[in-house]
Parts: structure tokens; sequence; C-alpha cells
């Protein structure tokens, strides 16, 4: 169950942010003790040692409903050396804005640069299934997609 509560940076980070959701969850660090997520009692104080720990879900609904920030994590199918493989991505829009974190050009990138002149052949497909990694379009689960979508919305909200 823990998996589905953000890590600990991004509940501070969304703290900062302003989010004061009630939680099922709060982490706890006395001290420098060890980081421990513990039930939250509503009649604590959330103060320096306790910090709110939303689900996923929360996060994400905070996101929308707060800042208009709508998420899509896809699952897309690749083929590389005759196996078919899956790879997940994410697009972030606002208001009438879609793709605001231009997945799409850095998709296109990707295949300009892995574009080779060989007949049948235009793309390079062992180099574009290293680069869509390396280059943080793709994920090779959904948790890591959901992970940095949600690094990259807590950028978005701090730099807007």
């Amino acid at each position: 169950m823990i998996k589905e509560f953000i890590p600990y940076e991004q509940a501070l980070a969304l703290k900062e942010l302003g989010f004061d959701e009630k939680c099922f969850m709060t982490y706890y660090q006395p001290d420098n003790d060890k980081l421990q997520l513990v039930e939250f009692d509503e009649d604590e104080t959330i103060g320096g040692y306790y910090t709110k720990a939303p689900l996923y879900q929360q996060a994400f609904r905070w996101f929308r409903e707060k800042h208009d920030l709508h998420v899509h994590i896809r699952k897309e199918d690749y083929v590389y050396k005759n196996i078919h493989n899956n790879y997940f991505h994410f697009d972030i829009s606002k208001g009438e804005q879609t793709d605001i974190t231009k997945q799409e050009d850095l998709y296109g990138d990707l295949m300009d640069e892995c574009e080779q002149n060989i007949p049948g052949n235009y793309l390079d497909n062992e180099k574009f299934n290293i680069l869509i990694f390396e280059k943080g379009f793709a994920f090779k689960t959904y948790e890591e997609a959901e992970l940095e979508c949600l690094i990259k919305l807590i950028e978005i909200v701090k730099n807007a």
C-alpha cells in the first residue's frame, strides 16, 4: 500500500506549493531519525516533524483543481529486434494549451536524430530505443512515468 503514496521529497514540495488536503498518512521524521510513514491523526498538529503524504491520485487531482494542469500517461508499443516492447510516456496540458511539456516536439527531435537513409529502414531502431529513455521521453514502467510526471508538475507550478 505504501507505493500508493507520493515519495517524501515530492510531499515536501507539494507542501511548499500550498497542498493542504486531508490525507490518510503522514511522513514523520523526528530529529534526524528514520523517516516513517504513519497514520495521520487530524488532532495532531502538522509541524516540523510531520509532512502530509498524499496519494498519487490526490496529488494529480490537486494539480487539476488548483492549477488546471491535466495529465495523460500513455502506454506505447514499439518493435526492437523483432520483439514487441512497451514504454510509457506522459504529456501535460493546461487550459487550451496541449502538451505544455513539449513531449511531441521531443519525440519529433528523437525521430529526426534517429533517421537513417536505408531503403525500407528509415529509422535506426537501436539508437531510438536507447535515446527515448536517455532523453526522458519514455519510461519502462507506468510508475516511473507517474513519478516523473509528478516531478514535472511541481516544477511547472514552482516556475509559474
